[in-house]
């Protein structure tokens, strides 16, 4: 069996990004092998168990405290929730001021403005080098999906391509569309969390913005 992440690792951590993925904290409890060491099993796991009870514990004393709205059509949803269920809403409210009556609030839409439009797209097996690929409709010059592709794949007309992925597209596109905001995030969803229905919920929401490393 492997698997022991001490706790020095773990205080060696802070001196990086301070929010780790959830899949690196699997691969990070697979580092050190005991395979080698003469404890018994049962002393193995149950030193294994400590050490990832230890790093949840350093991760979530590190996790930001989000604010709850006390106004809007979003009150008492914070504003991670809020950019992935209403992103239109988000982006009005940030370039119209609104934050700036609530100093916390307005602290972290400014964080959020720059993480929601500054998303590094995932690489995968067959796409090792992506680029962001917007497609746009022609006559309306809405929204219409977005896509990871590799870059040395030839550009098509009526796409935008950027190296990120921006919240904030269907927005400057057409202001108040709604319906690209949902295709959107189902495109997020899918790229992000492998399911473009994945139920995003408080948790979710906040541990994604939360996370540095989603981010450019």
């Amino acid at each position: 069996m492997r698997a022991l992440l001490l706790w020095s690792d773990v205080q060696a951590k802070a001196e990086g990004p301070l929010l780790i993925r959830a899949r690196s904290l699997r691969q990070s409890l697979h580092t050190r092998s005991i395979a080698k060491s003469h404890l018994p099993p049962k002393m193995k796991l149950r030193r294994c168990m400590c050490a990832a009870a230890l790093l949840h514990a350093f991760l979530e004393s590190h996790q930001m405290s989000w604010t709850n709205l006390p106004f809007s059509q979003h009150s008492g949803k914070s504003l991670p929730q809020v950019l992935f269920s209403d992103p239109d809403w988000f982006f009005w409210a940030s370039a119209q001021g609104v934050f700036r009556r609530y100093p916390a609030i307005a602290k972290e839409g400014d964080l959020l403005l720059s993480r929601a439009t500054r998303i590094i797209p995932p690489t995968t097996p067959t796409v090792r080098d992506p680029v962001v690929q917007y497609v746009v409709d022609g006559p309306t010059r809405k929204f219409l999906y977005f896509t990871i592709i590799e870059r040395a794949r030839p550009s098509e007309l009526g796409v935008v391509r950027s190296e990120l992925i921006d919240m904030s597209m269907p927005r400057q596109l057409s202001p108040y569309d709604k319906a690209g905001g949902r295709t959107f995030l189902a495109c997020l969803k899918f790229y992000m969390f492998g399911d473009k229905s994945a139920r995003m919920t408080r948790t979710r929401a906040e541990a994604f913005f939360d996370d540095e490393a989603h981010f450019a």
